[in-house]
């Protein structure tokens, strides 16, 4: 028996060993020009911005499809700050993001997909991004970590190939093309991609909107009024905004994504500046998905957005 437990201890330390090891290179070497690494940064304007701030957020399509120089403009005595990175890190996550840390008179602009109210699209990169916002480990909601814990082979996967960096001497490898931290602007837009085409490979179909569980579309609706009332409690207004979608999408899910469109509409308790029909933008304004715009429909949309606001906010200014 003795034997035995001697055995189980020596096999448990050595995954404990391991497991240990995979975490600290894991979290312990992120790379530097990683997509996810803007994360710091925005992070970093957000915590230092001066006086109210104007902030976005939301999942890619936001961070991909705005030009939040034409809200500086628009509204000069807000610092803004887009927060979007991608829906992956899960609704729950992005709008904890910024709700315990709201101030009097920010403005705070939320933008989700249509998918929202289908499902939770938290997966496995949000390991990837507490490598940038450990702080976000306190924050992670309890309904989330079974989802995590799914996929918590992707942390030795990761951490095999950190160790394949170091051995390589390529610790912080560059990242090539639009998507990674030099590609975002200083207000935290992706912009690198603003002046490209659409690429040939890209896919309209809203296939993946189904809207079947009834549970779920009304607890996003729950959830996001909760996190309208703690920011009014902050002294802080929100708006939400219907993203932009491509025309053949339309086409393809108009039922759908009326559908969508209904539950924030009949359950919002806060303001919508938008609708959806008026989002469609012809197919050749998206680069890579049915939610990322190029240059020319991001400041078409970011236009429309400061003009809504104007109505709102600008009346007490």
């Amino acid at each position: 028996m003795r034997k035995f437990i001697w055995e189980v201890i020596k096999f448990s330390s050595v995954q404990f060993v391991l497991l240990a090891t995979f975490l600290t290179v894991f979290f312990g070497i992120p790379e530097k020009y990683h997509y996810l690494a803007a994360a710091e940064d925005k992070k970093y304007r957000f915590d230092h911005a001066e006086g109210p701030r104007l902030i976005l957020i939301g999942d890619s399509g936001v961070a991909y499809g705005m030009d939040s120089s034409i809200l500086a403009e628009e509204f000069p005595d807000y610092t803004v700050i887009n927060m979007a990175l991608m829906a992956g890190l899960g609704f729950r996550n992005i709008l904890a993001e910024v709700e315990d840390d709201l101030r009097p008179g920010d403005v705070v602009v939320v933008i989700f997909a249509h998918q929202l109210f289908d499902r939770n699209i938290l997966h496995h990169q949000y390991w990837n991004y507490l490598t940038y916002r450990p702080d976000m480990f306190v924050k992670l909601d309890w309904r989330d970590w079974p989802v995590l814990m799914d996929n918590a082979g992707f942390l030795a996967q990761r951490g095999l190939k950190v160790y394949k960096r170091v051995m390589t001497w390529k610790v912080h490898p560059d990242r090539p093309g639009p998507v990674n931290r030099a590609g975002f602007n200083e207000y935290g837009d992706l912009v690198a991609h603003h002046g490209a085409t659409t690429l040939p490979t890209i896919n309209y179909p809203m296939n993946d909107l189904n809207l079947e569980k009834e549970w779920f579309s009304k607890l996003v609706v729950k959830e996001m009024n909760a996190f309208a009332r703690k920011a009014d409690a902050a002294g802080a207004e929100v708006f939400y905004m219907f993203p932009a979608i491509p025309e053949s999408s339309w086409a393809e899910g108009k039922e759908r994504i009326l559908k969508s469109e209904q539950y924030a509409v009949e359950g919002f308790e806060f303001p919508i500046l938008n609708n959806a029909e008026e989002m469609v933008y012809p197919d050749d304004d998206f680069y890579d998905t049915n939610y990322h715009l190029l240059g020319p429909a991001a400041k078409r949309r970011t236009e429309l957005l400061a003009e809504r606001l104007k109505s709102k906010i600008g009346r007490e200014e």
